[in-house]
């Protein structure tokens, strides 16, 4: 979390982002509604990092994080196969080099940007429908 932490603080300083940040002095977090982003607190407390830096969500949110939910399932699934056609144990260094390798490989740039470009009308969508759960063609 801490180089996310001080590479957002970097991007705030960045001139092409600096508009963003006009009402903000420190960098925004959003996380999905689950329990296990919300028990981080303690934790991100303790990094200086208070409960107003995370942007609000309706309850009904996970398309708002589609791109990362998205390389998320992807990788995850070619990892299981990778795994299920090595079945030996490896090392924890062997593990992080074909999870890289495979993230590479199926997590394209392309595919990241076409997710970016559909946010706008995600967040339209979600916001003119009160935090209702998009169409499935959004998501």
């Amino acid at each position: 979390m801490k180089p996310m932490i001080d590479a957002a603080k970097l991007l705030a300083k960045a001139p092409a982002h600096k508009s963003i940040f006009k009402t903000y002095k420190h960098c925004l977090f959003s996380f999905d509604n689950p329990r296990i982003h919300t028990g981080s607190w303690p934790m991100l407390r303790a990094m200086g990092i208070d409960e107003d830096w995370q942007v609000p969500l309706p309850p009904y949110s996970p398309d708002f994080h589609r791109v990362i939910e998205h390389l998320h399932g992807i990788a995850e699934a070619a990892f299981k196969r990778w795994m299920y056609e090595h079945p030996q144990t490896h090392s924890l260094q062997k593990y992080k080099t074909e999870f890289q390798r495979i993230f590479a490989e199926c997590c394209k740039p392309e595919s990241i940007a076409a997710d970016v470009r559909g946010l706008p009308e995600l967040y339209k969508w979600v916001a003119a429908h009160k935090g209702e759960w998009a169409p499935r063609k959004m998501r």
